[in-house]
Parts: structure tokens; sequence; C-alpha cells
């Protein structure tokens, strides 16, 4: 009986280019094969009367039945990927997939079927059958390997000469874990643009692809997966790369050494990040002002005076700078709790006494609660802080903004002052001379008076330590004298540099200069 059914898969596997030739229906034949072992089973019941057989016989015809029909995720897929995106030439294609799922699945059914024959019956026809079906599983497998391989070939050299026709001068590079880092792409984008020179995005993960592609829409994007990928997409046209962080796998394109590497990083920050080691790899590093320069240095990192490049902050042109000195809105920002002890700054855990506070003054002050990108508010320890912030802001008469989506530099000007802690954001918010509220997250007031290292940053802001006890002498200076305004617009030219020309003027003279 089984020797029945391992002979119908048999006639199955018959190619359909045979059968279209003949002009015969495939469907049908194939439904038509797949009865008959139902209708041998209903004679070999009635016949032998071996219910135990006919159980699992039967079983086997209605398990080919039903995955022949709807089990494609039995078989084998495999998927040619574009790497390319964002370039018309490339849109037309679309990611090809080869499936032989019912085929490879019936070879599977024909190699089970004549293990279970041999066991019940061991003969040299189950013998083969089983040589045969593994010999066709491995040649269908090899085939398809061989096939997908060529094709992604043909479509990779597609990419590549798409990407190569526009002769694009400059890379920009990028490496990260999730896309809640895409912040760093977006925030360089358009002043890349406005350069004028054509330039491309590779980026190592495909994780993200679908929001980048979302997000910035009009520049080729490169999916880079291998070393060789990196090679294969990296145009002779290009001569300079430019990165916004340290991702450990921008090692894979530095090693280019034709190619001048430029740091740009993603904001100015007294956080490690901002004197990283790894810096002194690149070729050049462009700083918002003197201040990043001092940084490395009084951290024992010795890069070449020569390497830096001072361009300002062109993200912060569009800030507005007021010396307006009552509070009417507050912009409250904190940090996020970083993958490192000596990155966590965060003072969302802190805020809610302050925020209390703002709101039983009753002087109609309006909070602008902003989270930082890489904050989630779902996890099992901010989840209570975010709820909550989210219940206090809700419950008061005052309209509040809980979590705000907006640009952060809309926050900016429509805020009076800010209370944040370290980060890249105060020394953004610098720029407007607004007052800066620094919330003392980690006890370093001591620090700030003493270490060089916070000392001039302490001159331009307010500090409020873990007891909350000057709340209302710093709310005061702020509404009356405004007593730091002065040291604001000096620390300002300190970590901003001091231009005569506009923030993205400067950087387009920088790029020019490097681009070859």
């Amino acid at each position: 009986m089984f020797d029945f059914i391992t002979t119908t898969l048999l006639l199955m596997l018959v190619p359909k280019r045979i059968l279209k030739f003949l002009s015969i229906n495939t469907k049908k034949i194939e439904a038509g094969l797949l009865l008959l072992p139902i209708i041998g089973l209903s004679i070999y019941s009635v016949e032998q009367q071996d219910f135990i057989s006919l159980g699992l016989s039967f079983s086997v015809a209605i398990y080919l039945f039903l995955f022949y029909f709807y089990g494609d995720t039995f078989g084998v897929k495999i998927t040619n990927t574009i790497k390319l995106h964002n370039v018309e030439g490339i849109k037309r294609f679309k990611n090809i997939n080869y499936s032989i799922s019912k085929t490879f699945f019936i070879l599977k059914a024909i190699l089970v079927i004549s293990v279970l024959e041999y066991l019940f019956n061991a003969t040299l026809y189950s013998y083969i059958l089983f040589v045969f079906g593994l010999l066709m599983l491995f040649s269908i497998v090899l085939v398809l390997k061989s096939k997908s391989i060529n094709i992604q070939t043909l479509i990779d050299t597609k990419c590549q000469q798409e990407l190569f026709i526009k002769e694009p001068k400059i890379v920009f590079y990028f490496t990260a874990p999730n896309r809640k880092f895409l912040y760093h792409i977006k925030m360089w984008t358009p002043y890349i643009k406005q350069t004028g020179i054509e330039f491309f995005i590779m980026t190592r993960e495909s994780s993200y692809i679908k929001q980048l592609t979302e997000e910035v829409s009009d520049i080729p994007i490169v999916v880079a997966k291998s070393l060789s990928d990196i090679e294969f997409f990296l145009p002779q046209s290009v001569s300079v790369a430019l990165y916004a962080n340290n991702g450990t796998k921008n090692t894979h394109l530095v090693r280019f050494n034709h190619i001048e590497h430029i740091q740009m990083l993603h904001g100015d920050s007294e956080k490690p990040p901002s004197f990283n080691p790894v810096s002194k790899m690149y070729d050049k590093l462009f700083v918002s002002g003197q201040r990043a320069i001092d940084r490395y240095y009084e951290n024992g990192i010795n890069i070449d005076k020569n390497n830096f490049k001072v361009i300002g902050r062109p993200q912060v042109s569009n800030i507005d700078i007021s010396d307006k000195s009552e509070i009417k809105t507050v912009l409250i920002a904190p940090t996020w709790k970083g993958f490192h002890s000596d990155t966590q700054f965060s003072s969302l855990y802190d805020l809610i006494p302050i925020i209390e506070y703002i709101i039983n003054l009753n002087q109609g002050i309006k909070i602008i609660f902003r989270k930082h990108p890489l904050t989630d508010t779902n996890t099992a320890l901010n989840k209570p802080y975010f709820s909550q912030i989210e219940t206090i802001l809700e419950n008061d008469s005052i309209e509040h903004i809980y979590c705000s989506d907006r640009e952060i530099v809309e926050d900016f000007n429509d805020s009076d002052c800010i209370i944040t802690d370290i980060s890249s954001v105060p020394i953004d918010y610098l720029y407007s001379e607004k007052p800066i509220i620094h919330y003392d997250t980690n006890n370093l007031s001591h620090e700030f008076q003493t270490n060089i290292i916070y000392k001039e940053y302490a001159k331009a802001v307010y500090i409020i330590d873990k007891e909350y006890d000057n709340m209302d002498l710093v709310f005061k200076d702020i509404n009356t004298i405004n007593s730091l305004y002065k040291q604001r617009k000096i620390i300002k030219k300190y970590y901003h540099g001091d231009f005569d020309k506009p923030l993205g003027e400067v950087f387009n003279n920088a790029i020019l200069e490097s681009v070859k």
C-alpha cells in the first residue's frame, strides 16, 4: 500500500511544463493524483481489514492533501534582497522570492513513507524510493541556492551601477542597534543636502530600513550588511566619509585610507561619548566650539589640534535668541539612562517633585515635557514615572504638553527656560541664551565648582540639588534679575564658537574644503 502512495507522489513530480504542453489542467491532475491514494486505501481496507495500517495510511493521505494545498511553510524559501533604496532605476525591482514548497514537501513525504514501508516490509523498491527522495532533496536545494546567488549578483550589480552613475562624493555612514538611533541621521541629513554635493547613506543594518526610507526618502540608501558589501558599493568617486556616532562597525569603513573620515557626532555634551578615545581614528573631527576640543585634552585624550575643525552646530540655526526673564513656559527634557554607569545622568526619576513644585506655584506656568528618543516609556523601570508625570499634568487646569513629539527646536522656541541634566540638550539650549536649570542627578555640585570639566558649564546654569531646597531662589532669580544672563552669552561662545556667517554656510564651507 505504501508503494501505491509513494508512486502517486512520484507522479505528482511530473514537470508542469509537460502537462501544459499536453494542454492538461495541472491543478486537476494534481488533485486527481492526490485522490488516488484515498481510493486505494478504501480498496485496501475492504480486502485486508488491517485497521492499523489503514489508519496510518489514511492519516498520511489526508496530511498530504492538506499540506499540498496549504503547507507552503513546509517548503524552502530563499529571498533575494534589494540593497539600494530611494533610487528611481531600482524601484521597479522587488525582493525576489524563490519557493518550491510543494515539491519540497512531496519529496519529504516520499522519504517518510519509504522509511515507514521499509519498517513494515523491507523491499528494494522502498530503498530505491528513499535514495531517490534524498538525492532529489539535495539537488533541488543546491540548484535553488545557486540560482538565488546568481540572481542576487545580478541585482547587486544593477544597484551598484545605479549608484555609481550618480558619482557621489560623500558617504554618510551609519550603524546602530535599532531604529531609535535614526535621529542621528535625521540630525545631519538636511545640512549635508544643502551643500549641493552628491552623497548617499550607507547603513550596516537592515532592521530599520523601512523606517529610514520613510523618514529620508530622497537620498540613496545602501544596506551593506557585510564587509564585502561595503567594498562593492563604495564608489571610487567618494572622497569623504561622514559619521554621526562612534558605532563599533565604523572601523569597517575607516580602513579605506584613500577617503577622509570625518566624525561629527550627534550632539555636544559633557558625557563620555563626547570625549571617546575612539575619536582618534578619524582624520578630522567637526566640533561645535573650543569646549569640545578642550574636553578631549582634559580627559587625557591627545589628538592633533589640526584634526579639529570648529564649525558650530548648524542644528541650532533656527533657535530663537531671547533675553526675557519671565517664566511662562518651562521645557523639561531629561536625558536617557545610558548603557553604562558613566553615562547615567538621567533626571527622569527625580523630576516629579519639581513638576509638582511648578504646578503648586499657581502662576499659570505651562510645562512642555519631552522624553529622550532612547527612553522607553513602557519598561518596568520607566513606566511608573511616566504614568505619574502624565497624571499630574492631565489633572492640572493648565494645558500642558506631555511627551512632546515636535521638532526639538520648536520646544526650545516655545519655552522661556529649561530644566534638564547632563546631555547635549542644555548645550544646544545655551544658544538661545535663555535660563537653564540643571538638576544635579549624580550629586556633582562640588565638581561643578572645582572640576575644569564642569566649572565653565556651571557658570551658565542654575543648579538644583537632590534636596530641592533652592527652588524658590532659582525661580525668583530668573523672574527678576536673571543674574546668569551675561554669563550665558560668554559661555555660549565657548561651546558654540563665534562666527560672522550663518552656521549653515560655515558647515557648507567645511565640507567643501574636505571634498576633493
